[in-house]
């Protein structure tokens, strides 16, 4: 008999009597789980989630003030808007609280290959989806570098953000930039260019319910066969305070800064920000590939209330409408539903409306009372506008994956318009247990309403089979990258911080598959073999108290032939060596290989092993402020934006021309270049920071900078450091020092020289070479192997 024929009985026998291994016996239980999920062609999986909200800066963090009934929102910080007078003359007070992120203004351009300058014009909207979509994906344990060329949709509920004015009030150039920074299409087409993302790309804006239809838009690409993956969600970032003020007068704002959805003092919601991304795939592709599942969605509808009281106003008719015909399409019984995320904005006429609509879509299938919870994710973050639905998805999912119910929070008594007794629903305001009555599946529902009458319902069930826990494990290897040594060791912290913090942790070889399948391998590489988790704790621990074992920066060599048949006979004697005490020993081996920057086929070394993508800490980046401000008077200007990022204000005075750049060690220019360990600041920087002045000074084109004389280089510590840059006229040149000043009275100067404007003869003395000579030179061909030889010959 094939132990692939046997039952779950059978095969608990043979582990009992050491017929099979635990490891053999827990894969052919895991193959049988499969084998029972009923699988529909309209099921379609979540395996991958990242959102950053108010006081939460990921998924983890979250859900810890989720099941702690945290209340995100507070006074908002003084300096985050700054406002003209004459625009709150007329306006009501206000809002003091809102649900804000701290980061908001932060992002890590190279790593996107985005340049600095180019950063300062991206509507921070667009960086934050960016960001989140590569951590949803590393999320769900897929290599994004894996999927260029793919059917990958993406799918972004956004409105148009506000940050251009920031741009138009500093008088920042209206260039390609700021227009690829403003464009909301431009926003869902970041990421599908920096992957090469093959499949549709779409910005939707239908107000509140943006995120939620765009993750219906994305169900139906897969469904449909558009897409073999997608990725939906949205953003919402408050850059000025025209939205506090437009809802402010508009009178849609809490008085109290909480927003007490279903209850009877309920007087509006606060904003928030917040960014979400979800990946989905077919459930069909995420069983057989060994996805981690957070949730399926089961169904799905959009819908419109077309004509109501006023165009704003929502339809009890229509959000019935659209329920019934979601749970009628893909043939789901509300009956078994037992918690429902509702769009609940906490205002005194919308929510009656919403629990109205929900109970007579539940009395067509059911007469069962107080079954069904009832919660918003708004009394905990705030009104997150067009991000709300998807966030309100990654609450569920949540829910789904810890079989917990979570607190709805401010609710003391029951809205006056609102009828629960002989309904289906209660307001949960309790962390429990979610047990359902016939121990079937748990099965939940989202709804997301949009001001401008677009209606979303999706129901989501609960994952059809869970990851296992082993705790006898074979040697393992575990792999980290990144793109800067700063983010390695932060990375290194990260993975650390999780290992410890959990109880019972997953299979070690679900963990070095996710690292090692599941990521992008970068040039700042570490690399341990470990068989149980205080092994591979002390390991990585090691490596952040000896520094220099992430110093190393390697290039990734993808191509050799030498290489791959050095990899090839390593995998050839690891899989015969697979059960024995070699093991080890091959995975030392392989470890060498990629610490050398090679390219590993690791697909291959799991050959046969049954293991699963599973949900591990992802990338840390590196972020630094990119943010223009907005202006009180028409004298401001953030002149460390609108002149030169190598510039952070103009010094001069009638008598001299001078100009400052504070340095704090964490500038983009500054953050990998270090010798011996220490920040230097870059010679190509000070060209660049010199020809900047010059041409700002003179309001005229640098010609050239010559006699440069490079004295002492700049060295920027812990404190903050002022460099100074003096032009002056001498004769018919103009000279320029660069200095700092160490202490009281201690000038050091850094770097002297001269400087030529253009002049309308300024080309004269240019002489164009030859090119089509220089390359007729130059068509001798050397084997690649003469290059390697003479740049080994030079020691470097």
């Amino acid at each position: 008999m094939k132990y692939t024929e046997l039952n779950k009985s059978d095969i608990l026998s043979k582990i009992k009597n050491e017929t099979i291994s635990v490891e053999e016996g827990v894969a052919l239980l895991k193959q049988q789980n499969k084998k029972k999920v009923n699988i529909k062609n309209t099921d379609v999986a979540v395996v991958g989630i990242s959102a950053v909200v108010p006081g939460a800066k990921d998924i983890d963090e979250f859900w810890s003030n989720l099941q702690n009934g945290v209340d995100s929102v507070k006074e908002t910080p003084k300096n985050r808007w700054k406002l003209a007078k004459d625009t709150v003359k007329n306006s009501r007070p206000i809002c003091k609280w809102s649900g804000v992120l701290e980061d908001y203004d932060k992002f890590d351009p190279l790593f996107f290959n985005i340049s600095p300058m180019e950063a300062y014009t991206m509507d921070p909207q667009q960086r934050l989806f960016l960001e989140e979509s590569w951590k949803a994906i590393e999320d769900a344990g897929v290599n994004p570098e894996k999927l260029s060329g793919v059917k990958v949709g993406v799918f972004a509920g956004v409105a148009q953000g506000d940050y251009s004015q920031n741009l138009r009030h500093n008088k920042q150039k209206l260039d390609a930039l700021t227009l690829n920074g403003g464009q909301n299409s431009i926003l869902s087409a970041r990421i599908s260019y920096y992957l090469n993302l093959t499949g549709p790309s779409i910005a939707i804006d239908t107000a509140c319910s943006s995120s939620l239809v765009a993750t219906d838009m994305a169900y139906r690409s897969i469904v449909n066969g558009e897409c073999e993956m997608a990725l939906a969600g949205g953003v919402n970032i408050l850059s000025t305070a025209d939205m506090n003020l437009m809802t402010s007068n508009s009178k849609m704002l809490s008085s109290d800064g909480k927003c007490k959805t279903f209850d009877n003092n309920a007087d509006g919601f606060v904003l928030s920000e917040a960014a979400a991304v979800v990946v989905l795939m077919s459930l069909k592709k995420a069983v057989s590939e060994n996805y981690s599942i957070y949730g399926v969605i089961k169904g799905s509808g959009v819908n419109q209330d077309g004509k109501t009281n006023g165009i704003t106003a929502p339809s009890a008719k229509s959000q019935k409408r659209l329920e019934l015909e979601v749970y009628t399409k893909y043939g789901i019984n509300p009956d078994k539903i037992s918690l429902v995320e509702a769009h609940g904005t906490g205002t005194k006429l919308g929510d009656p409306i919403e629990v109205s609509a929900l109970t007579d879509s539940f009395r067509k299938y059911t007469n069962r009372t107080k079954y069904c919870a009832i919660g918003s994710s708004k009394t905990n973050i705030g009104h997150c506008l067009t991000v709300a639905g998807t966030i309100g998805l990654i609450k569920v999912l949540l829910c789904l994956k810890h079989k917990k119910l979570v607190p709805s929070l401010h609710f003391n008594k029951l809205n006056e318009h609102i009828h629960l007794e002989g309904s289906p629903f209660y307001v949960n305001t309790e962390y429990k247990n979610w047990i359902t009555e016939d121990g079937g599946k748990r099965l939940a529902t989202v709804s997301s309403f949009g001001l401008s009458g677009t209606n979303c319902h999706m129901v989501i069930e609960e994952s059809p089979y869970e990851s296992k826990c082993s705790n006898h494990q074979e040697y393992q290897l575990f792999t980290l990258s990144a793109k800067t040594k700063d983010s390695l060791k932060r990375m290194i912290q990260q993975l650390l911080e999780w290992l410890n913090g959990k109880e019972r942790i997953e299979s070690l070889n679900n963990i070095s598959y996710t690292l090692n399948v599941g990521r992008a391998h970068f040039e700042y590489r570490v690399a341990v073999i470990a068989n149980e988790k205080k092994q591979l704790i002390k390991q990585f621990s090691d490596l952040l108290t000896d520094e220099g074992k992430i110093d190393k920066s390697i290039e990734v060599d993808e191509e050799l032939i030498s290489v791959q048949l050095d990899i090839d006979n390593v995998l050839k004697k690891f899989h015969e060596k697979v059960k024995s005490t070699e093991r080890k020993v091959c995975l030392e081996k392989i470890k060498e290989l990629y610490l050398d920057g090679k390219n590993i086929p690791w697909e291959n070394i799991y050959e046969g092993e049954d293991c699963m993508r599973i949900s591990l800490p992802t990338y840390v980046f590196m972020k630094e402020r990119y943010w223009i401000d907005e202006i009180d008077n028409v004298n401001y200007i953030s002149e460390s934006v609108s002149m030169h990022p190598l510039l952070t204000s103009n010094e001069s005075t009638f008598q001299d021309t001078r100009f400052k750049l504070s340095l704090t060690g964490n500038e983009t220019v500054l953050r990998d270049h270090r010798i011996q360990g220490e920040r230097v600041f870059p010679g190509a920087a000070y060209i660049e920071m010199i020809r900047a002045a010059a041409e700002l000074s003179e309001k005229r084109k640098v010609y050239g900078i010559k006699n440069i004389i490079w004295l002492n280089p700049i060295k920027v510590k812990k404190d903050l450091l002022d460099v100074w840059i003096d032009l002056s006229k001498k004769d018919e040149d103009v000279v320029f020092e660069i200095s700092t000043q160490e202490r009281e009275n201690v000038k050091i100067i850094h770097a002297t020289g001269k400087i030529s404007y253009e002049t309308d003869d300024s080309s004269e003395d240019v002489v164009i070479e030859d090119l089509d000579e220089i390359k007729r030179n130059a068509m001798k061909k050397l084997p690649i192997w003469n290059h390697i030889i003479d740049y080994l010959s030079l020691h470097l």
